[in-house]
């Protein structure tokens, strides 16, 4: 040890004015070495006397008796911003070996307080320049800062325990990266084995900003809920809800999945609050905290996900039918009063499956006062989905020259519930005719006093009663039709003036999925009620 100390002593009498040198490896030591050797230059002067000699003696006693009590430190070394502003001083050792310095005790930092950032509002300042609100939670926080395209923006006051808000300037139609910082105060002191100190670097936020010419506006000063953290590994769960400019004239309910917890009377808060709620025994999933201001005032909520990871799911957007433009499938040229087929797409653009079924017509020259209806029946329709109809008309187009329309009608009967009901009409397609064909035959009129009645039924999943089924009557001993009508909204169809003691035969068609159903019911002697069709997948005569 008196070699090494006698070494460190000359290594420091090497340095210029042999001033305090921090980096050097002596650090405080090599201070103390440097003023004793000044000192035993004055008494190699000294010992010169004989009364010097003795005084030189005494001298070298008490430097001696000095030296052994003499503490050595050194100051740490400490790396990084978080633990430099600590100035912690650590006692140091020296190893007997090789002389190398060994701190007794290390400086780490404390657990930092949850960082959590949120994207209130996005708004306009008065002077057009457009900005984005953020709230960050910072426990132990002197400041947040927020730095992105438009500058830097700091704030020192909370706007409630832990929380800041700070508005960020943004670049119009630019994808602005928002660095957000906090930092630490110092809370621990010199000594400590955990301190606090430090920038501490919390989030980075990408905000997308297309308005190039707001329109100005005040700040707005929406009432909000922010639930920190939100979310926890279960089943046991502990947050803080954060809540701020809630009218303070109105009743405040504070709820957990729809139930109310906390009552809040009129002019009896502040309008904000930061308060911990626990909750036990939760099972995986995703939990809601909602605030209601006065009986159907300002609402606002928050989620909580147990465990954390998970998404929360979209709200899927409600069943839309929207029906393309008819595509004509018969070979031209199309004459009038012979049948003629189209294709016409059919899509559901919502998220949400159609299970119940609708009808797709086909309007032939609907303007003209006397249009042509035909149809086809769709039993359902898986959302983002789409199916294509061939719908044919029998009897085809009335007897005029020149060009007909042809519109797509979809949901025509207002079946289902769509997100948009001006939508269900297609674009129309113009059919160019030839003016020329037979008249077609009247369906014979009867004129008895007999009645067959009764329901007509599809069988699809389940046997029901199906309405706009085409019923028919014929006369089993001519073979002709003599009566035709369509099934009601309650399936029932009624044939009246058929003749007393004639037998005939009812059938009951209609097209769905692009299928026939068909059913068939003979040796009906009128008059006959009931006479319920059943019918079965099969082809329509």
């Amino acid at each position: 040890m008196r070699e090494d100390n006698a070494s460190r002593a000359t290594s420091c009498q090497s340095n210029a004015g042999c001033k305090f040198n921090r980096n050097a490896p002596c650090g405080m030591i090599c201070g103390n070495f440097c003023h004793v050797s000044e000192l035993l230059g004055g008494i190699m002067l000294l010992q010169k006397t004989q009364i010097g000699k003795t005084a030189v003696i005494l001298i070298i006693v008490i430097l001696l008796a000095a030296l052994a009590t003499m503490p050595l430190f050194l100051q740490a070394d400490t790396t990084g911003e978080a633990t430099s502003e600590a100035n912690l001083f650590l006692p140091v050792v020296y190893n007997e070996d090789d002389g190398t310095p060994t701190p007794t005790a290390s400086a780490t930092m404390c657990p930092l307080a949850t960082q959590e950032i949120f994207i209130i509002d996005s708004v306009t300042s008065p002077t057009s320049e457009l900005s984005q609100s953020l709230v960050v939670r910072l426990g132990h926080g002197e400041w947040v800062r927020a730095t992105g395209p438009g500058g830097t923006v700091t704030v020192t006051s909370p706007d409630l325990d832990g929380f800041y808000r700070v508005t960020v300037p943004l670049a119009a139609n630019a994808t602005n990266d928002i660095l957000v910082e906090g930092k630490v105060e110092l809370v621990g002191t010199p000594g400590e084995t955990c301190v606090y100190g430090g920038y501490i670097l919390s989030r980075t936020v990408s905000i997308v900003q297309e308005s190039a010419t707001p329109t100005p506006t005040s700040t707005p000063v929406e009432p909000y809920i922010v639930a920190v953290p939100d979310c926890g590994p279960g089943p046991n769960i502990e947050f803080n809800l954060l809540g701020a400019n809630w009218p303070t004239d109105q009743t405040l309910v504070l709820f957990w999945q729809g139930n109310p917890q906390i009552v809040f009377q009129a002019n009896t808060h502040p309008g904000s609050f930061n308060m911990t709620w626990t909750f036990a025994g939760l099972s995986e999933g995703i939990y809601t905290v909602s605030a209601l201001s006065g009986t159907s005032g300002a609402t606002a909520s928050d989620q909580i996900f147990i465990p954390c990871g998970i998404l929360p799911t979209s709200t899927p957007a409600p069943a839309d039918l929207i029906v393309g433009q008819p595509q004509l499938i018969s070979t031209p040229p199309i004459i009038v009063y012979e049948p003629v087929a189209f294709q016409v797409p059919v899509t559901n653009t919502g998220d949400i499956a159609i299970n119940d079924l609708f009808f797709v017509d086909l309007l032939f020259d609907p303007q003209s006062g006397h249009p042509t209806d035909v149809y086809a029946a769709v039993s359902g329709l898986d959302g983002n989905s789409s199916i294509t109809l061939t719908i044919t008309s029998t009897i085809g187009f009335a007897n005029f020259a020149g060009t007909h329309q042809v519109t797509g009608w979809v949901d025509s009967l207002d079946h289902i519930v769509e997100a948009d009901e001006t939508n269900n009409l297609s674009e129309p397609l113009g059919v160019p005719i030839a003016n020329y064909g037979g008249t077609p035959t009247n369906t014979p009129v009867p004129n008895g006093t007999a009645t067959i009645s009764g329901v007509a039924l599809v069988v699809l999943d389940n046997i029901s009663p199906q309405e706009r089924m085409l019923v028919s009557a014929i006369d089993e001993s001519s073979g002709l039709t003599v009566a035709t009508t369509y099934s009601d909204e309650d399936g029932f169809y009624q044939f009246d003036n058929l003749t007393n003691g004639v037998f005939y035969t009812v059938t009951a068609c209609i097209k769905i999925n692009n299928n026939d159903y068909f059913g068939i019911r003979t040796g009906i002697e009128a008059p006959e009620t009931p006479t319920n069709i059943s019918a079965l997948q099969g082809a329509c005569p």
